[in-house]
């Protein structure tokens, strides 16, 4: 009842997958400096901190031709295969000498993740991944989507929030 509530005070928009650019890392694309944006919380970690906590590093392999998503929350998530690892990023920007910096972030071993950051990290306010409720190619070619989806009612009643999320 609450997300029809939602759905029909936002005039019936719903968002799926959107403004949420995915890249995929090359197991030879080169590290990129990342750095926290001004005012914003350190996701990068100590960088003796094994990154399995959540933070993402100071070097991601960010594609070169990688762009934040066209909205507000600037949203940049990147997987790398040979490493089965992903960082997703919030308010991402280059910056003019090819780093970037980002507000907030977080990195997960596709593998061994549920697909929560550690409280803490991660792109989303919840700290459940995009990429986890991503609907991927496969999900479609195979005519079944066998995992949790995001969606975003957009309004204003967002006054809650639901395990998994922190």
């Amino acid at each position: 009842n609450n997300v029809v509530a939602q759905y029909e005070g936002a005039y019936g928009e719903v968002g799926v997958n959107f403004n949420r650019p995915v890249y995929q890392a090359a197991s030879n694309t080169p590290d990129v400096q990342v750095s926290v944006a001004s005012g914003c919380n350190d996701f990068t970690g100590d960088q003796a901190t094994p990154n399995g906590s959540g933070a993402t590093g100071t070097e991601v392999p960010i594609p070169s031709y990688a762009q934040a998503g066209d909205s507000s929350d600037n949203i940049l998530s990147v997987y790398q295969p040979s490493t089965n690892r992903a960082w997703e990023f919030w308010e991402a920007a280059q910056n003019s000498n090819g780093s970037w910096s980002a507000c907030w972030g977080g990195e997960l071993d596709m593998a061994a993740s549920n697909g929560v950051f550690a409280n803490g990290f991660g792109e989303t306010a919840s700290g459940i991944s995009n990429l986890a409720t991503e609907i991927s190619e496969a999900d479609v070619a195979s005519g079944s989507i066998n995992h949790a989806i995001g969606i975003e009612v957009l309004g204003n009643e967002c006054d809650y929030y639901i395990a998994p999320a922190n």
